[in-house]
C-alpha cells in the first residue's frame, strides 16, 4: 500500500534538498506557537510585524507569551532594523511573514536573507513563505538555503504550485529533526 505522506514529505524534501525528517506537513504555525510559548514558562516574548499575520502570535498568549508587534516602516514592509532591536533575552521567537501579509511588500531578496542569517544567531527565527514562489525571483529570496546551512530557523509556506496542492499548507523545515526539544 501506497505511503501517501511519506512520497509528499520525501518530494518536497528534494525539491528543497533538505533531509525528509525535518518536514513537518499540515496546518502547524499555531501549535507551534502553544508549544514554543508553553516549553519556556510564561513571560515569553514573540515578535512578530502588524499589521500581520497572527497564526503564530495568537497561539502564544495561552501559555503566557507575550507578543511584541513592531508596526511596518513607510514602505509597508517588515521594519527588520526595529525588529532587531526589540530581541532581548526573554525572545523565544521572532515570526516574519514573506510576503507581508496583508501588505504584499516581499522583501529585498539579498538584505531579508542576511537578516534572517544574523538574527538566527541571537533567536530562533521563523519565516513564513506562503505565497512567495509566485515572485519571479522565488530561489533567491527563500530562505531554505539557510536551513540546509544549519540556521537555527523554521521555514513555513504553502506548498509549491507544481505539486497542484496550493491550498494546503507547506511543511515546517528546521535544522535538526530534534530541534524543537531544545
Amino acid at each position: 500500500m501506497r505511503n501517501e505522506p511519506a512520497e509528499l514529505t520525501d518530494t518536497i524534501a528534494a525539491r528543497e534538498n533538505i533531509a525528509a525528517d525535518q518536514i513537518v506537513l499540515g496546518e502547524n504555525l499555531n501549535v507551534f506557537g502553544l508549544y514554543l510559548s508553553a516549553r519556556g514558562g510564561p513571560g515569553g516574548e514573540f515578535i512578530y510585524s502588524e499589521p500581520g499575520y497572527t497564526a503564530l502570535v495568537d497561539a502564544v498568549a495561552p501559555a503566557g507569551g507575550v507578543v511584541v508587534g513592531v508596526p511596518l516602516n513607510g514602505r509597508l514592509e517588515n521594519d527588520l532594523p526595529a525588529i532587531a532591536r526589540k530581541v532581548n533575552e526573554r525572545t523565544r521567537a521572532v515570526y516574519l511573514v514573506n510576503p507581508h501579509n496583508p501588505s504584499g511588500t516581499v522583501s529585498e531578496a539579498a538584505s531579508f536573507v542576511d537578516f534572517v542569517h544574523e538574527l538566527s544567531r541571537r533567536t530562533l527565527v521563523i519565516v513564513d513563505e506562503a505565497y512567495l514562489e509566485f515572485t519571479a525571483d522565488f530561489e533567491k529570496r527563500t530562505v531554505a538555503s539557510l536551513v540546509r546551512n544549519g540556521t537555527k530557523l523554521r521555514c513555513s509556506g504553502h506548498f509549491p504550485r507544481f505539486m497542484g496542492l496550493r491550498a494546503l499548507r507547506s511543511a515546517i523545515r528546521s535544522r535538526h529533526a530534534n530541534s524543537l526539544h531544545r
